[in-house]
């Protein structure tokens, strides 16, 4: 049977591709090979002609008459026609779409493999415009476009596309390639996701790392969910691996431009979904005036890109949207939307006038937003003011002696206040102790009693307002100041930051800007509101060193290098152990204790909004050398508010424990001393090192002969391994037995750090990306973009070189020099996390919250160690004392 396929347009690439002599015969033998398990046949159709032509495929019309109706055939294009990864890609991406049966994904009928044209298949012939042609429309400012889409419509449009794709996280499906060009908006409204050739399959416990997509009541693993896990069979495919990039960089999550395919998540969708949120926003892309994919790719890493406010349509825009575009969009994945479910929420909220979670919008929004939303309690409401006022008048004007009468009833109604906040105050202990379902409920109860406390509150201040007479201003003031120290005193104790920031408003309708004549007991409590509305945080210091002494400097970023380095000394009350709690602004800091002939102490910390951090600081007895001590991290007490609920969140975080850390890397003069003394050739070949140059080397170089002396190799001239050099190309099990060893010769515990440990003792515990601050400095670290390195160095450097490379703590080249073995696992409990960069890699393995496991060539991973604190451990234990490893 003659193909009914057009013969594939040939190009002037065609010598850079392969081409089999017999596509026939390729055909049937990788379809088998690859487990298609699909005949290879030519398809039963007609009249195919060509619709468009992408990257890698190409999409036609056809006419099936089995069925009697027209479909679309997606193949590959003639050069990637005989790929076999681009074929695999093709059969995933039709069996993905044809497994998950949504209005808004693209329904798939049939796939086949024909002797000509290789793997096809067929879907829904889809007639309108691409998402992609209508933003570029918009932004050409095409009439007929701009009346059709009008905000709302975009909007609605962007919640059939976020719908799909929360329909296909919650069946452990990620797109991981969303963008306007994928999306097809029909002639009817409808709105269509097309090619799923990138998905991820994941389980639905692990699609999402935030709150769960499903209903309230279905719960993860209902019986819906369980029976689809069971429906979507995707055959396995080593398509993408860790280290390879794919999707389209403008529209990349960050995690998925540094290439680690175990990082990305449906928090990895949605903040594709912000981008294209932005785009039918602004009808631009954040990143479409960069050409180069590498600046691309930076830029996404870095955030950097405009509001859409500031776009040249973004006047227009929303405070709202823009803050649930940028949440969606947010470089760190915890700080976006959990699942798409909370995106469409926000998104539908904005649309029917509700609070959306991303923004907190002003007082008078959020009023102009109830009176839409309540127009008969309105009327209702601005009646009965008018009434009272009226009432009010009118008891003015009738009869002299009513002030006294309405000093009465101001009195009653201020005792009523009084206490309905007792018994609030009351309520709010008993709702901790319920469960969160229960607790729901009470909050919202006492929110309401709240708003019914204000309104009484506003009610009286009128009453008051009415009394003329001076000889009441004295009982007027105490009723005022009564009010305001109860209402202050509970909003400190349960009050959310919006609600101190409404009693803040109340005390100035009250008594005016600066609080003229009130009594000194009202004035501190206004202070301590006015402190918590600032920030001021408060510090207490616990230590068993009495007698210490310690400065506290601001941590000081230079806005031209981007190094954060301690600014000047504080003055304080007092520097000397112990000290009293006292008050600093929130910002970074650190802190140095000194200790009689101890070394100094650096601890950095960061201080939120009105935060009550406790610092524990315990000097160590002894100070092994060649270390650098990490004390334990400081406890904090945080005021959170959770939407609206007027209630003090208290939480501990667990304190790090105080561990020893070496101060550079291990070196090859080092390890020596510890492979020299091992006894068995089996285990000096075990654990020696064996270094690759280049990833395609069949064969590895040894650094050191048969007796520990190190080779004299060069490269340009220069050695490539001296004894104060990093030791590299060593297994984890080697760094693991070093350190056992190393334990052996100080008579206590050594052991390779975790990832937690190693991230302290590399940020100084100020949540910073490198050592040296926030912005990437190519000079700062040996990594493969310092190029000036490389002229003094051939593949490491000296242990300690690079002076810009130190940590808060001293640490030396944790962010380059050489990658680093840690003692932490990933996730799946496969491989273990290594942390930083080297000369080999590029600055994508520099953040210090990245962690990688792949090593590049030449091999460049090697490690530190860690000694426990033990100051109330003699000696080691004797169990598995009898061997080091």
């Amino acid at each position: 049977m003659s193909s009914p396929f057009p013969s594939p347009v040939a190009s002037s690439n065609d010598e850079d591709f392969f081409f089999p002599d017999n596509p026939g015969d390729y055909f049937e033998k990788e379809s088998a090979r690859l487990d298609f398990g699909l005949p290879v046949e030519e398809p039963q159709l007609r009249n195919i002609t060509t619709l468009a032509t992408g990257g890698t495929g190409e999409i036609f019309s056809a006419r099936d008459d089995t069925l009697g109706r027209t479909v679309a055939v997606k193949a590959l294009n003639r050069q990637f026609l005989y790929t076999p990864d681009q074929m695999e890609r093709l059969v995933r991406e039709a069996k993905t779409a044809a497994q998950l049966e949504h209005p808004n994904i693209v329904p798939i009928h049939t796939l086949g493999v024909s002797p000509t044209r290789g793997v096809y298949f067929t879907m829904k012939r889809l007639r309108g415009d691409s998402l992609r042609h209508i933003i570029t429309q918009l932004y050409l400012r095409n009439p007929g476009y701009v009346r059709e889409y009008s905000i709302a419509s975009r909007l609605n449009i962007f919640l059939k596309i976020c719908q799909g794709v929360s329909y296909a996280h919650n069946n452990g499906i990620i797109h991981r390639d969303l963008k306007p060009e994928n999306v097809i908006v029909g002639n009817f409204g409808e709105v269509t996701i097309i090619d799923w050739g990138l998905v991820k399959k994941v389980h639905t416990a692990a699609v999402f790392q935030g709150k769960s997509q499903l209903r309230p009541g279905e719960g993860e693993h209902s019986k819906s969910v369980r029976e689809t896990e069971n429906v979507i069979n995707l055959p396995n495919s080593n398509l993408t691996v860790t280290g390879e990039i794919n999707g389209t960089p403008r529209f990349m999550s960050p995690e998925q431009t540094y290439g680690d395919n175990r990082d990305i998540d449906a928090r990895s969708d949605i903040y594709a979904l912000g981008i294209i949120l932005y785009e039918l926003l602004t009808f631009t892309n954040p990143f479409g005036h960069l050409q180069d994919e590498e600046e691309i790719m930076d830029a996404v890493s870095r955030g950097e890109f405009r509001k859409p406010r500031e776009t040249k349509f973004g006047a227009s825009i929303s405070a709202e949207l823009e803050a649930i575009c940028l949440k969606a969009m947010s470089t760190a994945r915890e700080n976006r939307y959990q699942s798409v479910r909370e995106l469409i929420r926000d998104v539908r909220a904005h649309l029917e006038d509700r609070a959306v979670s991303a923004y907190d919008a002003p007082l008078r929004a959020k009023v102009t937003k109830w009176i839409y939303r309540n127009p008969i309690k309105t009327a209702v409401l601005l009646s009965s003011v008018v009434a009272i006022v009226a009432y009010m008048l009118t008891m003015h004007i009738v009869t002299g002696f009513a002030a006294k009468e309405t000093l009465l009833i101001a009195a009653k109604d201020c005792d009523l206040v009084l206490k309905k906040l007792a018994a609030l105050e009351k309520n709010i202990v008993n709702s901790e102790e319920q469960d969160s379902g229960v607790a729901s409920q009470l909050f919202e109860k006492q929110q309401t009693t709240i708003d019914e406390i204000d309104n009484l509150t506003v009610t009286i201040t009128m009453l008051l307002g009415t009394i003329p007479q001076q000889q009441y201003d004295y009982q007027i003031m105490r009723l005022k100041e009564k009010l305001m120290s109860t209402r202050i005193r509970f909003t400190l104790a349960h009050g959310s930051y919006n609600d101190m920031k409404k009693v803040k408003g109340m005390m100035i309708a009250q008594f005016g800007y600066g609080s003229e004549g009130i009594s000194k007991r009202l004035r501190q409590l206004e202070n301590a509101l006015d402190k918590v509305l600032m920030g001021m945080c408060t510090i207490s210091i616990e230590s068993s060193s009495q007698g210490a002494t310690f400065t506290i400097s601001p941590i000081i970023e230079d806005s031209q290098t981007g190094f954060r380095t301690p600014g000047e000394i504080l003055s304080l009350p007092q520097n000397t152990l112990p000290v009293t709690p006292f008050q600093l602004p929130k910002g970074d800091y650190f802190i140095k204790f000194s200790f009689g002939n101890t070394p100094d102490i650096t601890l950095g910390f960061s201080l939120n909004h009105a935060e009550f951090a406790k610092i524990n600081i315990n000097f160590p007895t002894e100070y092994p050398a060649g270390t650098v001590f990490i004390p334990e991290q400081k406890t904090t007490l945080l005021r959170r508010v959770y939407g609206e609920h007027y209630r003090e969140i208290v939480e501990q975080s667990p304190p790090g424990r105080p561990f020893f850390i070496s101060a550079h890397e291990v070196t090859f003069g080092e390890y020596l001393e510890f492979w020299k003394q091992l006894e068995s050739d089996e285990l000096k070949d075990k654990f020696r090192s064996h270094i690759r140059l280049e990833e395609n080397d069949q064969h590895t170089l040894l650094p050191w002969n048969d007796k520990g002396v190190l080779r004299t190799n060069t490269v340009d001239g220069k050695r490539m391994f001296l004894p104060d050099m990093p030791v590299v190309g060593i297994s984890h099990a080697a760094a693991v037995a070093f350190c056992k060893w190393k334990g052996r010769q100080l008579n206590r515990i050594c052991r390779l750090p975790t990832v937690t440990e190693w991230l302290r003792a590399a940020t100084g515990d100020d949540a910073r990306k490198f050592p040296w601050g926030n912005v990437f400095v190519n000079t700062a670290a040996f990594i493969g973009e310092n190029r000036d390195a490389f002229k003094s160095y051939p593949l490491f450097a000296p242990v300690g070189t690079f002076k810009k490379d130190v940590s808060p703590y001293g640490l030396f080249d944790m962010a380059g020099n050489a990658r680093e073995w840690t003692s932490t696992l990933f996730p799946d409990d496969k491989e273990y996390q290594v942390k930083g960069a080297s000369a080999s890699t590029t600055k994508r393995f520099l953040p210090l919250d990245q962690a990688t496991s792949l090593s590049s060539f030449p091999s460049d991973i090697g490690f530190r160690y860690v000694l426990e604190y033990m100051d109330n451990i003699d000696v080691l234990p004797e169990e598995g004392m009898s061997e080091p490893w």
